[in-house]
Protein backbone atom coordinates (compact mmCIF):
# COMPACT_ATOMS: atom_id res chain seq x y z
CA UNK A 1 0.00 0.00 0.00
CA UNK A 2 1.31 3.26 -0.84
CA UNK A 3 2.13 6.31 1.58
CA UNK A 4 -0.92 8.39 2.47
CA UNK A 5 -0.35 12.22 3.73
CA UNK A 6 -3.41 14.03 4.84
CA UNK A 7 -3.28 18.44 4.92
CA UNK A 8 -5.19 19.89 6.80
CA UNK A 9 -7.91 21.92 5.04
CA UNK A 10 -9.63 24.75 6.98
CA UNK A 11 -13.71 24.97 5.79
CA UNK A 12 -14.97 28.13 6.21
CA UNK A 13 -19.25 27.81 7.59
CA UNK A 14 -21.28 29.21 5.75
CA UNK A 15 -20.11 27.59 2.64
CA UNK A 16 -21.69 30.01 -0.30
CA UNK A 17 -23.24 28.76 -3.41
CA UNK A 18 -20.54 28.87 -5.85
CA UNK A 19 -18.48 26.50 -3.50
CA UNK A 20 -21.31 23.96 -3.76
CA UNK A 21 -22.82 25.38 -0.56
CA UNK A 22 -26.16 26.63 0.74
CA UNK A 23 -24.94 29.97 2.09
CA UNK A 24 -26.50 29.54 5.50
CA UNK A 25 -24.57 28.42 8.49
CA UNK A 26 -27.37 26.86 10.14
CA UNK A 27 -31.51 26.29 10.20
CA UNK A 28 -33.17 26.97 13.23
CA UNK A 29 -35.43 24.37 14.29
CA UNK A 30 -38.75 23.90 12.39
CA UNK A 31 -37.14 26.60 9.77
CA UNK A 32 -37.28 25.70 6.24
CA UNK A 33 -34.68 26.98 3.08
CA UNK A 34 -35.66 28.67 0.12
CA UNK A 35 -33.50 29.49 -2.57
CA UNK A 36 -32.62 30.67 -6.20
CA UNK A 37 -30.03 28.37 -7.10
CA UNK A 38 -27.33 30.91 -7.68
CA UNK A 39 -27.46 33.22 -4.38
CA UNK A 40 -27.50 32.42 -0.76
CA UNK A 41 -30.69 30.73 0.40
CA UNK A 42 -32.92 32.24 2.78
CA UNK A 43 -33.97 30.57 6.09
CA UNK A 44 -37.23 31.16 6.81
CA UNK A 45 -38.84 30.42 10.10
CA UNK A 46 -42.63 29.96 11.46
CA UNK A 47 -42.68 33.02 13.30
CA UNK A 48 -46.62 33.48 13.90
CA UNK A 49 -49.25 30.34 14.40
CA UNK A 50 -51.08 30.47 11.60
CA UNK A 51 -48.62 31.75 8.50
CA UNK A 52 -47.85 30.26 5.76
CA UNK A 53 -45.37 30.10 2.88
CA UNK A 54 -46.28 33.51 1.06
CA UNK A 55 -44.59 35.28 -1.99
CA UNK A 56 -44.23 39.18 -1.99
CA UNK A 57 -43.64 38.95 -5.61
CA UNK A 58 -40.12 38.58 -5.52
CA UNK A 59 -39.25 36.34 -2.86
CA UNK A 60 -40.96 34.53 -0.49
CA UNK A 61 -42.02 35.05 3.37
CA UNK A 62 -43.88 33.74 6.49
CA UNK A 63 -46.73 35.74 6.33
CA UNK A 64 -50.53 35.57 6.58
CA UNK A 65 -52.56 34.03 3.25
CA UNK A 66 -54.69 36.43 1.57
CA UNK A 67 -56.57 37.51 -1.42
CA UNK A 68 -55.67 40.86 -2.66
CA UNK A 69 -55.78 43.05 0.25
CA UNK A 70 -58.08 40.56 2.30
CA UNK A 71 -57.29 37.79 4.52
CA UNK A 72 -59.13 35.07 4.43
CA UNK A 73 -60.38 34.23 8.14
CA UNK A 74 -63.07 31.40 9.23
CA UNK A 75 -64.86 34.07 10.84
CA UNK A 76 -65.63 35.88 6.62
CA UNK A 77 -66.57 32.46 5.25
CA UNK A 78 -68.72 30.67 7.92
CA UNK A 79 -71.72 32.35 7.07
CA UNK A 80 -71.54 31.76 3.26
CA UNK A 81 -70.74 28.06 4.64
CA UNK A 82 -72.94 27.60 6.86
CA UNK A 83 -76.22 29.70 5.97
CA UNK A 84 -79.43 27.79 4.75
CA UNK A 85 -81.51 30.08 3.21
CA UNK A 86 -85.63 29.19 1.95
CA UNK A 87 -86.00 30.65 -1.46
CA UNK A 88 -89.19 33.17 -0.82
CA UNK A 89 -89.83 33.44 -4.62
CA UNK A 90 -87.75 32.04 -7.32
CA UNK A 91 -84.57 33.90 -6.86
CA UNK A 92 -81.53 32.09 -5.60
CA UNK A 93 -78.58 34.68 -4.60
CA UNK A 94 -75.59 32.90 -4.96
CA UNK A 95 -74.54 35.54 -2.61
CA UNK A 96 -76.42 34.41 0.78
CA UNK A 97 -75.59 31.20 1.64
CA UNK A 98 -74.59 27.67 0.23
CA UNK A 99 -77.93 25.88 1.09
CA UNK A 100 -81.21 26.76 -0.21
CA UNK A 101 -84.84 25.19 0.56
CA UNK A 102 -88.08 25.42 -1.48
CA UNK A 103 -90.91 23.54 -1.44
CA UNK A 104 -93.01 23.97 -4.60
CA UNK A 105 -96.18 24.67 -4.71
CA UNK A 106 -96.61 24.98 -8.55
CA UNK A 107 -94.46 24.23 -10.90
CA UNK A 108 -91.61 26.87 -11.11
CA UNK A 109 -88.85 28.38 -12.97
CA UNK A 110 -85.85 29.61 -10.91
CA UNK A 111 -83.84 32.33 -11.46
CA UNK A 112 -80.39 33.10 -10.51
CA UNK A 113 -78.59 36.17 -9.11
CA UNK A 114 -75.03 37.21 -7.72
CA UNK A 115 -73.21 34.27 -8.86
CA UNK A 116 -69.79 33.46 -7.76
CA UNK A 117 -66.53 31.75 -9.33
CA UNK A 118 -66.05 29.01 -7.88
CA UNK A 119 -68.82 28.34 -5.48
CA UNK A 120 -70.84 25.26 -4.62
CA UNK A 121 -74.20 25.38 -3.47
CA UNK A 122 -77.00 22.64 -2.60
CA UNK A 123 -80.81 23.15 -3.46
CA UNK A 124 -82.99 20.78 -1.44
CA UNK A 125 -86.47 21.06 -3.57
CA UNK A 126 -89.51 18.82 -1.90
CA UNK A 127 -92.96 19.02 -3.75
CA UNK A 128 -95.08 17.14 -6.65
CA UNK A 129 -94.61 20.12 -8.95
CA UNK A 130 -91.96 20.73 -12.30
CA UNK A 131 -88.92 22.79 -12.12
CA UNK A 132 -87.13 24.64 -14.19
CA UNK A 133 -83.52 25.39 -13.94
CA UNK A 134 -81.74 29.13 -15.98
CA UNK A 135 -80.07 28.41 -18.93
CA UNK A 136 -76.68 28.87 -17.36
CA UNK A 137 -77.27 25.36 -15.71
CA UNK A 138 -75.45 22.27 -17.64
CA UNK A 139 -76.53 19.02 -16.22
CA UNK A 140 -74.17 16.99 -15.54
CA UNK A 141 -76.08 14.04 -14.09
CA UNK A 142 -79.28 12.87 -12.62
CA UNK A 143 -82.93 13.50 -13.42
CA UNK A 144 -85.52 15.64 -11.66
CA UNK A 145 -87.87 13.35 -9.95
CA UNK A 146 -91.59 14.99 -8.98
CA UNK A 147 -93.65 13.40 -6.31
CA UNK A 148 -92.96 12.66 -2.79
CA UNK A 149 -89.28 12.89 -3.29
CA UNK A 150 -86.56 15.03 -2.28
CA UNK A 151 -84.39 16.41 -4.84
CA UNK A 152 -81.32 17.59 -4.10
CA UNK A 153 -79.12 19.44 -6.63
CA UNK A 154 -75.45 20.18 -6.49
CA UNK A 155 -74.18 22.97 -8.25
CA UNK A 156 -70.78 24.54 -9.05
CA UNK A 157 -70.20 28.00 -10.61
CA UNK A 158 -67.73 27.29 -13.30
CA UNK A 159 -68.34 31.16 -15.07
CA UNK A 160 -69.65 34.25 -12.88
CA UNK A 161 -69.17 36.88 -16.34
CA UNK A 162 -72.35 38.40 -16.72
CA UNK A 163 -74.18 37.39 -19.50
CA UNK A 164 -71.54 34.27 -19.94
CA UNK A 165 -72.60 32.42 -16.39
CA UNK A 166 -72.49 28.83 -16.41
CA UNK A 167 -72.99 26.15 -13.59
CA UNK A 168 -72.48 22.59 -13.32
CA UNK A 169 -75.72 20.72 -11.83
CA UNK A 170 -75.46 16.98 -10.40
CA UNK A 171 -79.13 15.84 -9.51
CA UNK A 172 -79.92 13.39 -6.41
CA UNK A 173 -82.77 12.46 -4.83
CA UNK A 174 -83.24 10.71 -0.75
Amino acid sequence: MANSSFQKVKVQIPVTPNKGGTGVGFLNDKGILVGGGTGNVTAILPETSGNVLVSDGTRFVSGIASIGNETVTYEKLAGDLVDIVAISASDVDWSLGSIFTKTLTANTTLTFSNYQLDKNITLKITGDYSLALPASVILISGTYFFGNVTNYISLHCTNDTLGSEEVWAVITQN
